[in-house]
């Protein structure tokens, strides 16, 4: 079962610094030196985007127990792990993939591609917006609170697990077909070093056409 817990651990951790050949200074700070295309940090980095995606079916199979578990007790614990996982781990597993497009963007610079970016982004957008809900109804309803809206809790959490499942399936169906064999061929790979850049709580520069 997804263990938000374990998420976090791989969101920030080192591991993800050792992806692009860095090494830390005395001063704490990262230093990230460039990565060849036909590098195995390639594939590992990919392999780090992937496991984010596993996590975020994961939290969609936790999100089903919660909402079969409403009105018949609610595990205080997994809803504590759901909780952390949607306020660490979500975005940096979604900048992970949107780090992802922008290099598509960069090897398919189409209309038709940008137009799927767009789409993926802005439901990344809603799907955080999901988030912050659920996460403070669950953080109520863990502390005893409104326990007469149940139903409405009821509701967000089938909405936005199914929304979620629907736009993984999507994505994979659409951006990620053909993700690996671009981004390992690119001679300007640079995913390594954006999966470090969102760890650090930088967004990475987005090129999309408008």
């Amino acid at each position: 079962m997804f263990d938000p817990g374990q998420s976090t651990n791989l969101a920030h951790s080192s591991d993800v610094r050792t992806l692009a050949g860095s090494h830390t200074s005395g001063k704490g700070q990262v230093d990230m030196s460039p990565i060849d295309a036909e590098s195995p940090n390639a594939e590992r980095a990919f392999a780090f985007v992937l496991e984010g995606r596993k996590r975020q079916l994961g939290l969609c199979e936790d999100l089903e127990v919660l909402a079969d578990q409403l009105g018949h007790g609610l595990d205080h614990h997994l809803a504590a792990k759901v909780q952390r996982y949607l306020a660490h781990d979500l975005m940096v597993h979604q900048q992970d993939e949107e780090a992802v497009y922008s290099l598509l963007q960069v090897e398919h610079p189409s209309l038709s591609v940008s137009r799927l970016i767009k789409l993926a982004v802005a439901e990344h957008e809603r799907h955080r917006e999901y988030a912050l809900e659920v996460k403070a109804f669950l953080g109520d309803v863990s502390d005893g609170r409104r326990h007469d809206n149940l139903e409405a809790l009821g509701y967000l959490l089938r909405a936005t697990f199914e929304n979620m499942r629907q736009h993984l399936e999507w994505e994979e169906a659409t951006l990620f077909q053909d993700a690996r064999h671009v981004i390992l061929a690119s001679p300007h790979h640079d995913l390594a070093q954006q999966l470090v850049m969102n760890r650090q709580g930088r967004l990475f520069p987005r090129q999309i056409i408008d």
